[in-house]
């Protein structure tokens, strides 16, 4: 998979978990090392004691990082549910078009910051040759492709942002698709 992520945040919390997994072994090895003697373990069995409790400590954050992504994609910080609106695109150029969008919002910071129309700012995009999820400040664009379709799942937290979403989408879609006549008409 193709990934390409927007430094900040993202890239902050990943070293953030490294630190803590260290600052973690680090603190269980000298527990161990220091407890009463007739508990005392060696060396060696404290470290292995401790690469199992980081083992452990490892998937619980990533099964709780997991989470919160799935839960981020249907939900809003406030805790309201997410707006979605979908299209399936006809088309035996779905491919194309998918990673054409994806590898053009990667660009979208750099390229569009000058121009007269307000564009988002674009936190991830991570793609395939048939799925694509970009995450945009103002909400989520989900792509998938098959031989004849083009699937393109928007999701926003209010009326507002799904409305920039759909715009920006269709705006670049129907753009790439221009020889094609590439029509995107949506649903709630």
């Amino acid at each position: 998979m193709n990934r390409q992520r927007k430094t900040g945040l993202l890239a902050h919390g990943r070293h953030r978990s490294a630190a803590l997994l260290v600052a973690v072994k680090v603190a269980i090895v000298a527990l161990v090392l220091v407890l009463p003697s007739g508990l005392a373990l060696s060396l060696g069995a404290a470290h292995v004691v401790a690469i199992a409790l980081v083992a452990v400590a490892a998937a619980v954050l990533l099964v709780v990082r997991h989470g919160s992504r799935e839960r981020a994609g249907r939900t809003h910080q406030s805790g309201r549910r997410m707006l979605t609106a979908e299209t399936a695109i006809a088309t035996t150029n779905a491919t194309r078009y998918l990673v054409q969008l994806c590898s053009h919002a990667t660009k979208m910071g750099r390229l569009h910051g000058r121009g007269t129309h307000e564009r988002p700012e674009v936190l991830d995009v991570d793609w395939s040759d048939r799925h694509g999820v970009l995450t945009l400040s103002w909400g989520r664009c989900t792509l998938d492709a098959d031989s004849t379709t083009l699937t393109v799942r928007v999701e926003a937290a209010d009326d507002e942002h799904l409305e920039l979403v759909q715009d920006l989408v269709t705006t670049d879609l129907e753009r790439f698709g221009k020889r094609e006549r590439l029509v995107v008409a949506w649903q709630s």
